[in-house]
């Protein structure tokens, strides 16, 4: 089992919006992932996985529902039955591990974004290279995004996961300060569109994952506050965007006449 080294700068979230499995974090998130699906698509070592536990997860930045572990595997060398999901969760969060690995990600950085260059030159250099591939029309079956005995599990085929790898390197915020890729077969920008799973970033997530806590913590605490979670939810949002005008509230335009 592969995690990040203890102290690594990131952190992620999940929730369930849509019919869509959703994977939460911010660039440096995304960046962090993209390496972790690219290296896990070359790995030869049977058995291996990648886990996202404890302490690397956040409450979602919604209405801060805990989050369950994400776990990467690539079917048949890495798969996560059943049996081993329960174990996983029962043995959460993990201790020391037993040491580190040099996680090799050689050929991402090639696909990866370049100021110099277009986003469309780079993206048509990608595709060549994947429709070149033979294993790239064999790949639509081959993927699975599901939860398994309170984990959520990600699994592709190896081209599957470069192709998430690829996708979500280039998440950025030039255009708006969220983006978002799809988990499912291939992704949009290769061609397919599925909802099955998605990895968003938010530029502000970390502060999104503040507020959602605290207006979750002032609504659970109301002794007249709804037991169901379909009830309560709504006003966890509600109660959000109060949370974040008061800590982060908004300057008024200067008046007329004022130096």
């Amino acid at each position: 089992m592969v995690t990040p080294r203890p102290g690594t700068d990131v952190r992620f979230a999940v929730n369930h919006f849509h019919g869509t499995w959703h994977i939460l974090s911010d660039l440096r998130g995304a960046r962090f992932l993209a390496r972790l699906m690219w290296g896990l698509s070359y790995q030869r070592r049977p058995g291996t996985i990648v886990c996202i536990g404890p302490p690397f997860l956040d409450p979602n930045p919604f209405d801060a529902e805990p989050s369950m572990p994400i776990v990467f595997g690539c079917p048949p060398a890495s798969a996560l039955p059943t049996g081993a999901a329960r174990a996983l969760r029962r043995a959460l969060p993990l201790g020391v591990g037993d040491g580190t690995v040099r996680w090799q990600t050689h050929g991402l950085a090639r696909f990866g974004p370049d100021p110099d260059r277009s986003g469309g030159d780079r993206w048509t250099e990608y595709r060549d290279w994947l429709g070149g591939r033979p294993e790239s029309h064999d790949h639509v079956r081959r993927h699975l995004v599901e939860v398994r005995s309170g984990a959520l599990v990600l699994e592709g085929a190896p081209i599957v996961l470069r192709d998430w790898a690829v996708s979500a390197h280039h998440l950025s915020f030039e255009s708006f300060p969220m983006d978002y890729q799809e988990l499912a077969g291939l992704t949009f920008r290769s061609g397919w569109v599925t909802d099955e799973g998605e990895l968003q970033v938010f530029a502000e997530y970390r502060r999104m994952v503040g507020v959602a806590r605290a207006a979750r913590a002032e609504v659970l605490a109301d002794p007249a506050a709804a037991a169901d979670p379909a009830a309560y939810r709504p006003a966890i949002w509600n109660r959000g965007d109060d949370v974040k005008a008061r800590r982060f509230p908004v300057p008024e335009p200067p008046r007329s006449g004022d130096g």
